[in-house]
């Protein structure tokens, strides 16, 4: 089982979004018809935050990627962890195009790491940098883990979570937030370890790309009117 984590912590992550799973909206606040006259023509910056991804063993315990060894020592196998990205950058960026294309909004910086929390600071610091922002579409990510499924032996799936939020940053206001999140273990579909990563990760990226996709599906809808 050690090898196996560690085999997977080596799957070499290309630049990209990094989900699995199934995405559900919980509840949401929706932007306004009121405000949606409001946004357009108007600066639009991103923002994220700042997790860690990390690979859950039965049991409960949890290993960051960047601590786990560099060498997989029972198949004299070694690949470099070169990058893993932040889901929620992909996601921002996407959502923040339409908006500009839907509601012609001016797209600024994107993906912007910071690590604000509250909404006053947040706009504060944003507001210091540049005098251009109007709103701020921040994406959080709250969980990205790997887990194990319970009921399968040696399978696997991916548990995420992310909070999304339009904000007046002159007003220090959210106008629109809601939650995206995928935690349910699937069946014995599920994928191995080996097999998430056989191919470069052939299957893991396309699953990731396929949550990530309707992740962006229900924010549009729940979320931002898009």
């Amino acid at each position: 089982m050690v090898n196996s984590l560690l085999a997977f912590a080596r799957l070499i992550f290309l630049p990209t979004a990094v989900l699995l799973g199934a995405c559900a909206g919980g509840k949401a606040t929706k932007i306004e018809e009121r405000d949606l006259g409001k946004i357009a023509g108007k600066h639009l910056v991103t923002t994220v935050g700042d997790p860690m991804f990390t690979v859950m063993a039965p049991g409960g315990a949890a290993m960051p990627l960047s601590d786990l060894a560099e060498a997989d020592t029972a198949g004299g196998q070694q690949v470099e962890v070169r990058n893993v990205m932040d889901p929620a950058i992909r996601i921002g960026i996407r959502l923040a195009d339409y908006l500009e294309s839907e509601h012609a909004m001016v797209l600024g910086s994107k993906g912007i790491v910071a690590i604000d929390r509250t909404v006053e600071s947040l706009a504060e610091k944003l507001l210091s940098m540049s005098g251009e922002v109007d709103y701020i579409l921040d994406v959080r990510t709250k969980i990205w883990e790997v887990r194990p499924v319970s009921a399968y032996a040696n399978k696997y799936f991916v548990a995420y979570a992310a909070k999304i939020r339009l904000i007046d940053a002159g007003k220090q206001k959210i106008i629109a937030e809601g939650v995206c999140k995928s935690m349910k273990p699937v069946t014995e579909k599920s994928a191995s370890l080996q097999r998430l990563r056989r191919d470069n990760g052939a299957r893991l990226k396309s699953e990731l790309n396929a949550l990530e996709n309707h992740c962006i599906g229900v924010a549009r809808r729940d979320i931002l009117s898009l």
